[in-house]
């Protein structure tokens, strides 16, 4: 969760209204409730066994159902968070651009996302469904075509487009060496959100042969040491929009 933690440190705004986007099970609508107590947060995802999960695992939000494409709050928001989501959408500009437009004056929007497209589990995970049974599936060719697609814009563009909006603009990475534990650690750490286009878009009755190939070569590229730890480099991009 440290990726989320270093993005809440950086929001200097002191909201009463957060929308938490892309908010999976709510582990990170937990760490906002905890940054800002008293805050009405509210959950977007377009899951509903994550939607389920989170009213669960952080009962304190209120949570909607939908697509973080078409989502459009009642009011404006104080901040406006996005943690590992805008690698998995599209029109970019389009979206940042509205989320701008959707916060309340002095309001904050917070960007965290995946920076991984030279990094080996991800080119583990397009050769999955480039090779071998699961290429010749129909349904391959378009999660091909999205694994393969640009899932960032350049920096210099979210720059343009956030300064563009009226907001200054804090861009950086930070490259994480992640030390893991357990059994199949990389997977566990990948298949919660990164395999999740790759099994959305495959039939369900090949998604234990997929899980259990992707396992498989996440073992060979990340092998772990002899203490049993497995090093799991991992770059993300954070962006910070204030006013």
């Amino acid at each position: 969760m440290r990726p989320i933690h270093d993005l809440l440190d950086r929001v200097r705004t002191r909201p009463t209204t957060v929308a938490d986007l892309g908010c999976g099970p709510g582990k990170g609508t937990n760490l906002i409730l905890r940054r800002w107590p008293g805050a009405d947060v509210t959950g977007v995802d377009n899951s509903p066994d994550m939607l389920s999960a989170a009213r669960i695992n952080t009962p304190g939000a209120r949570y909607v159902s939908g697509s973080v494409d078409d989502w459009i709050p009642p009011e404006p928001v104080d901040v406006i968070v996005a943690s590992g989501l805008l690698h998995l959408i599209d029109n970019h500009e389009e979206i940042l651009r509205r989320w701008c437009g959707y916060l309340s004056p002095g309001g904050t929007l917070a960007v965290q996302a995946p920076d991984a497209i030279d990094a080996p589990w991800y080119r583990e995970m397009i050769a999955l469904v480039s090779t071998g049974r699961f290429a010749g599936l129909p349904q391959a060719a378009p999660v091909r075509d999205f694994l393969c697609r640009p899932a960032l814009l350049p920096r210099p563009d979210y720059h343009r487009i956030l300064s563009d909006s009226g907001f200054r603009t804090d861009i950086f990475t930070i490259d994480y060496l992640h030390a893991l534990t357990g059994i199949d650690a990389v997977f566990e750490w990948v298949s919660t959100t990164g395999l999740r286009p790759v099994l959305a878009g495959l039939p369900a009755e090949v998604h234990p042969e997929v899980r259990e190939q992707y396992r498989n070569r996440l073992r060979e590229v990340y092998p772990a040491t002899a203490t049993g730890t497995t090093l799991f480099p991992f770059r993300r991009i954070f962006m910070i929009a204030e006013p």
